[in-house]
């Protein structure tokens, strides 16, 4: 099986918990599967510049490839515009302008997706919060898992993520408190339990590694 996973950084030196989970999973699985990383250039996700090079990269078995970001984030620009948006009536493209300035903003990663799908049997994309998990839904959601690692903060009540829970073959949760938060923010998303991870349409499972 040929697996494309899809995180906002990726690296040894990359210490968050969603890319650290994304890096424990890519190193088990590329012990059975192929397996490609798909992330952005970015090692800090305050400004999300860019300081790997561009390009393909083998780390510890597992075939990287970077993509560099077409803006780096002013910090104080987005939290006003985060307090604006959190707190006033706005349209769908409010939104995406809010998940523009937040970043990463790399219309590469998203792009090569697109072209090269085909050659992945499953798309699985870390954390709900970010633009590559949110564009790049649109490229295969029957394909695509989503590992929400979701908690409870403003950005997930946005319409746009909406979709985000409702387009994936399946959600991953880390725990159990994480998959009933979720399932009472977005209730309308159908759900069958499954008892491990298996990305089966429409379904949810609860992880551990």
């Amino acid at each position: 099986m040929k697996i494309a996973l899809i995180v906002q950084r990726y690296g040894t030196e990359v210490l968050g918990g969603s890319e650290h989970l994304c890096r424990l999973m890519a190193e088990r699985l590329a012990t059975l599967h192929e397996v490609d990383v798909l992330t952005t250039c970015a090692r800090d996700y305050v400004t999300w510049k860019n300081k790997y090079q561009e390009g393909s990269d083998r780390i510890r078995g597992v075939t990287v490839r970077r993509f560099a970001n077409a803006r780096t984030r002013d910090l104080d620009s987005f939290n006003r515009y985060s307090e604006w948006i959190y707190s006033n009536e706005h349209t769908r493209a409010d939104e995406m302008e809010w998940l523009k300035q937040q970043g990463p903003w790399c219309p590469p990663l998203v792009d090569y997706l697109r072209r090269n799908q085909q050659q992945y049997d499953v798309l699985v994309f870390f954390t709900y919060l970010y633009a590559p998990t949110v564009l790049g839904l649109e490229v295969n959601p029957g394909k695509s898992v989503v590992v929400s690692t979701a908690h409870d903060e403003p950005a997930i009540r946005l319409e746009i993520f909406k979709d985000v829970f409702s387009r994936p073959a399946a959600l991953c949760y880390l725990t159990d408190s994480e998959r009933r938060f979720v399932q009472a923010v977005f209730s309308d998303r159908p759900l069958i339990e499954e008892p491990a991870i298996r990305a089966t349409r429409r379904t949810s499972a609860t992880i551990g590694l």
